[in-house]
Formats: structure tokens, C-alpha cells, sequence
């Protein structure tokens, strides 16, 4: 994509940050433990609009200002560079709109990641649906028949080599769901591989209590 285009994919991805955000504090929680939308110090509402749709601005609790997420600027500039990115590997408007949809759902992804060592079902499957659907009409729209198998073998290299990992390292399922997601945006875009392949996921072989940097 041109570098106007970049430009106001990244623009949209510091806009995205707020979804971005929500989704963290929401589910950054212990295994079995339900969604959470109040402040874990004061217990006052901080998310109050349905999860799907939640957003938020903050990094400190409005009420009692305690830090309910990573520092201001991290998660706008991290999902903002994502989305530049990819949106610089895209190659027709149907691949940039999966590369977005990637590029947010997996910065949300890390950060959980990063507080927990979860990867919720809530957000990797969603986001390798979009993937999937998205990839596949723009190959079947474009005629690239090469590229639609080289997503499906890129998809399952990467989920097998998750895989391997998980029975190592004693990770999660949640990486090899997303590794599904980075095989098939990593392999069947353009007939070559893309600097998507960057991974959002890492093994995450235990809980931790959130923790923000």
C-alpha cells in the first residue's frame, strides 16, 4: 500500500486503542474466573457498554485511580505500528482489511498475553474467522488458487509448530488457535511470505497476576 494509505491505517489504529484497551482489562483475569468490568481495587464499574463493543481511554481507574492497564501511549503506539505494518505488506484492499483485523485483535491478544498468559477463545476465534473469511474471498475474487493453499499450508505449519512447542513447553491452546491466524495472513497473501508473520502469541505455560509496564 502507498504511504498515505499506512499513514491512515496507523491513524485508525490509534483510534482502534480504545477497543484495544477494554478488551485487555476485560479479560485479563486467572483461568475459570469470569470477565471482569469493575476495578479489582474498588470494585466500581469501569467497563459499562457490553464487552463486544467496550471501549476505553484509560490506564488508571477513574474512581479510585489505581492502574488497571499498561501505561498511556503503549497500547496506542503498539497497535498503531502494527497496523502500519501490515498495512505496508497489503497488496488489495480485502488483504489490508484482514491485516487490520489482526493487527488490533492481536495487539489485544499480546497484551492479555503478556498480563496472564492467557490467550482467550473470546478473541483468537473471532479473529481467525475474519482472517480466514477475508483471505479466502480475495483469493477466489482474484483467482489466486496458489495463494489460498499456501494460507492453508502456512496455517497448519504454524498450528503444528505450536503445537510441538505446547507439548514442550506445556503451553496453551489459545497458541495454536492463533498460530492458525499468523499461518494463514504469514503464507497466502501475494504467493510470498509477509512481515506479518511477527507473532502476537508466545507459550503461556502458567497464570500470573496482571502485571503493567
Amino acid at each position: 500500500m502507498t504511504p498515505p494509505v499506512v499513514a491512515a491505517v496507523a491513524a485508525a489504529g490509534v483510534l482502534a486503542a480504545g477497543w484495544v484497551r477494554a478488551q485487555v482489562f476485560i479479560h485479563s483475569v486467572a483461568p475459570q474466573q469470569p470477565w471482569r468490568t469493575a476495578c479489582p481495587r474498588c470494585q466500581n464499574p469501569v467497563i459499562t457498554s457490553r464487552i463486544a463493543y467496550a471501549w476505553s481511554l484509560r490506564s488508571r481507574c477513574p474512581h479510585c485511580r489505581d492502574r488497571i492497564g499498561p501505561r498511556a501511549a503503549i497500547v496506542e503506539a503498539t497497535t498503531a505500528g502494527a497496523a502500519a505494518l501490515l498495512a505496508w505488506t497489503a497488496t488489495d484492499p480485502l488483504v489490508l482489511v484482514a491485516f487490520l483485523v489482526f493487527a488490533v485483535s492481536g495487539t489485544a491478544l499480546a497484551f492479555v498475553d503478556l498480563a496472564v498468559h492467557r490467550l482467550p477463545d473470546r478473541l483468537t476465534l473471532p479473529v481467525l474467522t475474519a482472517a480466514a473469511t477475508l483471505l479466502a474471498v480475495d483469493a477466489i475474487w482474484h483467482q489466486r488458487l496458489a495463494n489460498g493453499i499456501g494460507a492453508i499450508a502456512g496455517a497448519a505449519a504454524s498450528a503444528a509448530f505450536y503445537l510441538l512447542l505446547a507439548i514442550i513447553t506445556g503451553g496453551g491452546a489459545g497458541d495454536i488457535k492463533l498460530a492458525l491466524g499468523i499461518g494463514l495472513s504469514s503464507a497466502g497473501t501475494a504467493g510470498r511470505p509477509s512481515r506479518s508473520a511477527c507473532c502476537w502469541g508466545s507459550p503461556s505455560p502458567r497464570y500470573a497476576q496482571p502485571r503493567w509496564c
